[in-house]
């Protein structure tokens, strides 16, 4: 499921929504959040958070 997803950014890199975290933007797949951030040649996964949990306790 996250291999598909992943792959997207590889071609379209601002596909995910910005998030709350600066320079951070998020790919929703499903019930998960996929975090990442856009360096200039590549794109770095920080992090995969089930969306349904209290989103005050995730850190990146």
């Amino acid at each position: 499921m996250f291999i598909e997803h992943t792959k997207l950014l590889l071609t379209y890199p601002l596909i995910g929504i910005r998030s709350d975290f600066e320079n951070y933007r998020v790919l929703l797949v499903r019930d998960y959040n996929i975090y990442y951030r856009i360096e200039e040649d590549s794109i770095i996964i920080v992090g995969i958070r089930d969306a349904r949990q209290n989103p005050q306790d995730f850190k990146l």
